[in-house]
């Protein structure tokens, strides 16, 4: 499954299912507020709204479950490829691809 926003909402989801009611006021309302004043970051995560914990409580979940039932490591290259140079402690210089825990944190 290569398709990220999938993912990452597929997180919130099963959230829900486990707040049940509960989750439009403990998690859905501060969510939603913090995407309005979320800003624009020039690195990943590029918004400062993906590293809200309601989302990174989403990225965790559905970790968990894409790792268990399809295998999915969020470890893993990101599906659009997209990356940077980078230095090394030795002054280095390499391609880093981004990962997905990158743009969907779950720390």
């Amino acid at each position: 499954m290569k398709n990220k926003i999938y993912r990452y909402e597929y997180g919130h989801y099963l959230d829900g299912m486990r707040w049940g009611p509960i989750y439009l006021f403990a998690i859905g309302m501060p969510s939603i507020i913090s995407g309005g004043k979320a800003t624009s970051l020039s690195a990943p995560p590029f918004t400062t709204h993906r590293s809200y914990w309601t989302e990174r409580r989403a990225n965790r979940r559905a970790k968990k479950y894409f790792e268990k039932h399809l295998g999915i490591d969020w470890n893993g290259q990101h599906p659009n490829g997209k990356g940077e140079i980078r230095i090394d402690e030795d002054g280095n210089q390499y391609y880093y691809y981004y990962i997905i825990e990158d743009y969907y944190p779950t720390y």
